[in-house]
């Protein structure tokens, strides 16, 4: 494993993730480290575990030492150079998602409708059923059971981090856009006959 190592001191080590975690006493650190070296790059993981708070007791669990090819924020910045398909799409529907929600928002809050429009308003605004793509890899998951605000939206757990964008079913949307006439012919029929 030394041996992966250049002789010379790197450019810069970044911290480019940290974990801790406590159960029944005992703490285990998870560092992982970028080092920047002249011809190099590589990816340092480090596993420590400490028992009962004292500092002689602080063990080695684990080392490991991958080269890469390029910084971990070179790999995961945003860029649409080399994406697929997928990632074209998904884009879209982050931005459509929220902007047709808004949209049926607008209108749900101006329909005059005499019950409940408060639950209308919630059902509009959310996503039921996420989507999450990573933008780096590709690799992507569905959530069954899951609610969005606005039905979109994206994240990363930091600058060395790739970006998770997520889309959902705007079906509160959609139904209230099919009922809405329905909707409006009924609250218009209680208020003739002065309900």
């Amino acid at each position: 494993m030394a041996a992966v190592f250049p002789s010379q001191d790197p450019n810069r080590v970044n911290v480019v993730g940290s974990n801790t975690s406590t159960f029944n006493g005992v703490t285990t650190y998870n560092l992982t480290f970028e080092h920047d070296y002249p011809d190099t790059w590589l990816l340092t993981n480090v596993v420590l575990q400490r028992r009962g708070g004292s500092a002689e007791q602080l063990m080695v669990l684990g080392l490991h030492v991958t080269p890469i090819r390029q910084s971990l924020e070179e790999t995961n910045r945003f860029t649409f150079e080399g994406k697929t398909a997928l990632h074209y799409i998904v884009f879209a529907l982050v931005v459509a998602i929220p902007v047709f929600i808004v949209f049926a928002l607008v209108l749900c809050f101006r329909t005059p409708i005499v019950r409940r429009k408060w639950l209308w308003l919630v059902f509009v605004a959310l996503g039921l059923v996420q989507f999450s793509l990573n933008w780096t890899d590709g690799s992507y998951a569905v959530q069954p059971i899951s609610f969005a605000l606005l039905g979109a939206g994206f994240s990363r757990a930091g600058p060395y981090a790739p970006f998770v964008f997520t889309v959902s079913i705007p079906l509160g949307a959609i139904v209230f856009l099919a009922r809405r006439k329905y909707l409006t012919a009924r609250s218009e029929a209680r208020a003739g006959a002065g309900e």
